[in-house]
């Protein structure tokens, strides 16, 4: 069948061959180059994610001690201006307690906080 082409359609479908040949070969090399670069790409970005959500979270942790640290001063401040914190167990105060792993419950007397003199119990229950 070939042999009774003409010359021109001869070239014509070597030709077609040599382009769709040349095409399928770019296209497989270009597949898989890109496929290296997307996984490339894809391991910078997870990377710079985590990065990002790690320097965030120490963020966070900083803002948070520096907040924890003021309200401990303020605390300090207070108690220094009230006088000073000592343990009543003339009055105390009783709380329900659970054991975390058990689950055991129970009822226990804690000595109230004084705060200067003052009894503070009644602030205690109320919130």
């Amino acid at each position: 069948m070939f042999k009774k082409l003409s010359f021109s359609a001869k070239l014509l479908a070597g030709t077609l061959f040599l382009i769709v040949v040349s095409v399928l070969i770019m296209g497989g090399t270009n597949y898989y180059s890109i496929l290296q670069s997307v996984d490339d790409l894809g391991a910078a970005m997870v990377q710079g994610a985590s990065e990002q959500f790690s320097r965030a979270i120490r963020m966070q942790a900083e803002i948070t001690q520096e907040k924890v640290k003021s309200d401990l001063l303020l605390l300090d401040m207070e108690i220094n201006r009230s006088g000073s914190l000592a343990l009543n167990p003339a009055a105390p105060i009783a709380c329900n307690i659970t054991n975390q792993i058990t689950g055991l419950q129970g009822k226990r007397l804690y000595p109230c906080p004084d705060i200067g003199g003052e009894d503070p119990q009644w602030k205690l229950r109320t919130g």
